[in-house]
């Protein structure tokens, strides 16, 4: 269930209706063409994972950081994506880039989420960036890390990498929203869970 209280986090007040959900009616009773829909999604979802597993991780701890002066939409973005890579079997660690400001608070202590560790320092780390993609709001040492993922609804900034990395940008009010789409993206699976929740 606490995975369901990260989506909600994430999502909670920002731009959910930017992301469609399946009408529960088209679940309860599949038509030929929702079949084939399922089918189709599922397909996708394979496709995607394959995508996403196709990056070099490495050994190492990926970690998820939003931009500095983090905020509820940069935090819970940084969390459900986080949770989205480990149930991939990709290690990953949410983190955030100071303290949390008080709205993020209220949400962690609404759903009872323990705030991540606070990371000041990239050298020699590998990250996936999400709701930022310029070096300006990134934390120090940035440019010596290794970038292997960004997710951002903002303009694509000045962010480099040597070598091919998954990146997903979308013009919508929220990096929430496109994490939303990443999750039903991969797994199809669990949007009727979800679209309970969401309801």
């Amino acid at each position: 269930m606490k995975i369901f209280n990260i989506f909600a986090f994430a999502l909670f007040g920002l731009t959910l209706a930017n992301a469609r959900i399946i009408n529960e009616n088209e679940l309860e009773k599949p038509s030929k063409s929702s079949q084939q829909n399922s089918i189709n999604n599922n397909n996708a979802a394979d496709m995607y994972i394959d995508i996403l597993k196709n990056i070099d991780y490495g050994n190492s701890t990926t970690y998820v950081i939003g931009h500095k002066s983090p905020d509820a939409d940069t935090v819970g973005s940084a969390i459900a994506y986080a949770d989205l890579l480990n149930k991939l079997e990709i290690n990953a660690k949410a983190v955030v880039s100071g303290p949390i400001n008080g709205e993020t608070n209220y949400f962690f202590n609404l759903f009872g989420i323990k705030s991540p560790e606070i990371l000041t320092k990239a050298e020699g780390k590998q990250f996936v960036l999400v709701d930022h993609s310029n070096y300006l709001q990134a934390i120090d040492g940035m440019k010596s890390a290794r970038i292997v993922g960004i997710i951002d609804h903002h303009n694509v900034g000045d962010v480099l990498s040597s070598e091919p990395i998954y990146s997903r940008f979308a013009p919508v009010g929220a990096a929430a929203s496109i994490i939303y789409l990443c999750i039903m993206n991969s797994m199809f699976q669990f949007q009727k869970k979800l679209q309970k929740l969401c309801s």
